[in-house]
């Protein structure tokens, strides 16, 4: 079993990386659709990328209080 810190960096990473592509992607598909006249709309892969993001960030900054709470009640 992975130590519970690692999530928090998987987590992330997951999130980071799905900003990158949602951003990327975003704009990629501002240009073309500016090139050939066509109407911009949010797209499903558009929210689709959004919601990977948000909800992989989410889940990291749980993960982490999670692991915070724990480590600081053995403490005490």
């Amino acid at each position: 079993m992975m130590k519970p810190m690692y999530w928090v960096f998987i987590l992330g990473a997951i999130g980071v990386l799905s900003l990158i592509a949602f951003v990327t992607y975003y704009i990629k598909d501002k240009e073309l659709k500016k090139e050939h006249g066509l109407k911009e709309n949010f797209l499903i892969l558009d929210w689709l990328l959004l919601l990977v993001t948000i909800a992989s960030f989410a889940c990291a900054i749980f993960v982490y209080l999670d692991i915070q709470n724990q480590i600081s009640s053995f403490t005490l």
